[in-house]
């Protein structure tokens, strides 16, 4: 009787551990289902920002990373892509070293703040800043951003240069190099560029 007890409760014990084994395994699976369904969203969703004319391999711009000379500048390159392309606007790319950069400076309290340079821009360019800041501590997807960004159109070599970008293309229509401390002259180099 001890041992007609004995199987009862070894083969219990078995159907226990294969049903815990197969709820265990059913519980990985959904787990991973979920987390393949998530990962898709999360691809398709990626595809819908960036678009097919991001630079490939882009990362986002840091989430916490806002600065630009004000506030209608883009610092992240694939979103401001994209509302170019919807506003049949160009792209108007600015690399500029903002804290350390005399020209830069002199660029951005002379020009990019005057009601021309925001008249012109607003009508025809989408404003993207790819900072390189020495006092200030850019995010690191931040720097890797806008490396990424530099290295894929040429900015002239120094700073300040800007890049003119046709969104639909992604070809570089021109770039406007330096900044000589007069604003009539750097609005006619900018006016070029226009539609």
């Amino acid at each position: 009787m001890l041992k007609k007890l004995f199987c009862a409760l070894a083969i219990l014990a078995l159907m226990f551990s294969v049903d815990a084994a197969s709820k265990k395994k059913s519980d990985k699976e959904t787990k991973t289902t979920r987390k393949e369904q998530k990962a898709a969203k999360k691809s398709k969703n990626k595809k819908k920002i960036a678009g097919p004319q991001a630079i490939p391999g882009l990362p986002p711009a840091a989430s916490n990373w806002k600065k630009g000379p004000n506030t209608t500048w883009e610092v992240n390159f694939n979103d401001a892509a994209v509302k170019a392309k919807q506003q049949g606007k160009k792209l108007f790319v600015l690399s500029s070293g903002s804290d350390w950069c005399p020209p830069c400076m002199r660029l951005k309290t002379q020009v990019l703040g005057s009601g021309k340079f925001r008249k012109l821009a607003s009508e025809n360019f989408v404003l993207v800043f790819i900072d390189s800041p020495r006092s200030i501590k850019l995010p690191a997807t931040q720097v890797k951003h806008n490396a990424m960004v530099r290295k894929a159109f040429q900015f002239g070599g120094g700073v300040p240069s800007a890049v003119i970008i046709d969104p639909a293309s992604m070809k570089q229509l021109g770039t406007i190099t330096g900044y000589s401390g007069k604003l009539k002259d750097y609005i006619k180099r900018v006016e070029r560029y226009a539609k």
